[in-house]
């Protein structure tokens, strides 16, 4: 799949970029938000993808509170992970982008105008939320995309499963998914870049 020279061999391709902490610094914005709300945590820090269970909160109290959150100044002042842009704009150049998100459709807005402001409005070719009951390597498979770059384990096991190229960003709470031959963990973007070769 990846082999020791990357993937530069590779021509033109269609890759998907999941949206909260790859191309933006969610957990950073949101442990901001709850803070002031009176909750002492660190989700960059965090160890576990449940982040309802880790506030000690109800599905629909957490779902209460994202909305709320994407509403905020905090949502809009999300910036980009670190050298997310940068790495954005150079594999823009030569491959066919798509973020993907496992946000419910009703934030496309927000979420549009976060990747338009910080990423330019032609640099992806869709902007995808699938919210939480969808499949991103099924939605992957009916978009042919060839590759998928997240955070979340369960997405790239998802893609991985239908075939899908899989690129673990690597993150506290994926550090406990086990070693797969066909699943390359990145560390940052300058590695996800050295993969296709640049």
């Amino acid at each position: 799949m990846f082999d020791g020279g990357g993937m530069a061999h590779f021509s033109r391709r269609r890759i998907g970029i999941d949206v909260d902490d790859t191309l933006v610094a969610f957990s950073r914005g949101f442990t901001a938000f709850l803070r002031e709300r009176g909750y002492e945590i660190d989700l960059e820090l965090s160890h576990t993808w449940e982040m309802q269970e880790l506030l000690g909160m109800t599905k629909k109290e957490f779902l209460y509170l994202a909305d709320q959150f994407a509403q905020s100044p905090y949502h809009y002042r999300m910036q980009p992970v670190a050298g997310a842009k940068h790495a954005i704009l150079r594999l823009a150049r030569q491959h066919e982008l798509y973020a993907v998100s496992a946000r419910p459709g009703r934030f496309v807005a927000e979420v549009t105008e976060l990747i338009h402001r910080h990423y330019g409005s032609r640099t992806f070719s869709g902007i995808d939320l699938l919210g939480h009951m969808h499949d991103k390597g099924e939605h992957c498979v009916r978009l042919g995309i060839h590759d998928l770059i997240d955070d979340g384990a369960h997405n790239i096991l998802a893609a991985h499963r239908v075939g899908v190229k899989a690129i673990l960003f690597d993150r506290p709470w994926n550090a406990t998914l086990p070693h797969h031959a066909d699943i390359i963990r990145a560390k940052s973007w300058s590695e996800i870049l050295s993969l296709y070769g640049m």
